[in-house]
C-alpha cells in the first residue's frame, strides 16, 4: 500500500515539474482517482479471498446440525455486502 502511494506520489511530483497548474490539478484527480480505484480493487479482492478461504473450511469441516449451517449464511451475507460494498 505505501509503495503504490509513493507510486503516485512519484509520478505527482514528475507532473507537476513539467505541467502548467490546470493540468496539474487534473492530474491529481487523475491519481486520487487512481488511488481509489485501487482501494476498492483490493478490498474485492481481499473479501473474494475471505469467500474462498470460508468455502474451503466448510468442505473440509462440513457443518453439523442447523446452528452451524445458519452460521455459514449469516458469513456468506456478510461477505457479499463487503463485495458489493467494495465495487461501490
Amino acid at each position: 500500500m505505501g509503495r503504490l502511494r509513493d507510486s503516485f506520489a512519484a509520478v505527482a511530483q514528475a507532473l507537476k515539474a513539467v505541467a502548467p497548474p490546470v493540468v496539474l490539478a487534473d492530474a491529481q484527480t487523475a491519481e486520487y482517482q487512481a488511488f481509489a480505484q485501487s482501494l476498492r480493487e483490493m478490498a474485492l479482492l481481499e473479501a473474494t479471498m475471505q469467500a474462498v478461504t470460508e468455502s474451503g473450511q466448510r468442505v473440509l469441516h462440513p457443518s453439523h446440525g442447523r446452528q452451524a449451517s445458519q452460521v455459514v449464511r449469516e458469513r456468506e451475507t456478510a461477505i457479499n455486502a463487503r463485495q458489493t460494498r467494495a465495487l461501490n
